[in-house]
């Protein structure tokens, strides 16, 4: 229960991202073999037309491959990605990953494909996000590019009162849509331990 009551007050702590914000991203990072990483964001009772509740999920299949996947619900849709990540190069400085899956909305199904994650690895803090092509399944056509990028903070007091979590960050960017709109983002990132 302190672990709970820890975690409500930092989402209190950041609440004036709730009034601000859409939905989440994705990084370079994979999470690695036989661990599980939940990012979410929050738009309670749908306060921001264009903003998200969003959680993605990601598991480590091996070293260098995750399934991830997000639903997301906004105040007019909802939808659902899933799919295959794998990440082709890391060192000290940067991760670079590519991904393929289909994502689900309305009466419509896009691929996301290709995709390219990255992560660059500062000392304080990491740089992250995505460049996806979405093509529409339907009509077999290009539907553009979407782009993000977030800052990625560490919550370290946090991390280390909770025995579960491997690392918890609080991450806050830009999206770039299909359309060219820019939004806000934010998310809460929390990878726990090898099962």
């Amino acid at each position: 229960m302190v672990y709970l009551n820890k975690i409500f007050k930092i989402i209190l702590l950041f609440n004036f991202q709730f009034v601000i914000c859409s939905g989440g991203f994705d990084h370079g990072s994979v999470v690695g073999k036989g661990r599980l990483q939940l990012d979410c964001t929050i738009n309670p009772f749908d306060i921001i037309e264009y903003g998200q509740t969003y959680f993605v999920i990601s598991y480590g299949l091996e070293e260098k491959i995750d399934i991830h996947g997000y639903f997301s619900n906004t105040p007019n849709e909802n939808q659902i990605y899933f799919g295959l990540m794998h990440q082709f190069f890391s060192n000290k400085h940067i991760d670079l990953s590519t991904a393929i899956g289909p994502r689900f909305i309305l009466e419509k199904t896009d691929i996301f494909f290709p995709q390219l994650l990255y992560t660059i690895k500062l000392n304080e803090f990491n740089i992250g996000g995505s460049l996806v092509s979405v093509n529409d399944l339907a009509n077999n056509e290009f539907s553009g590019i979407t782009f993000d990028i977030a800052f990625f903070f560490p919550l370290k007091k946090i991390n280390d009162s909770i025995a579960f979590i491997e690392k918890m960050e609080f991450a806050i960017g830009c999206f770039k849509n299909i359309s060219n709109v820019f939004y806000p983002t934010y998310s809460i990132d929390m990878k726990f331990k090898k099962f």
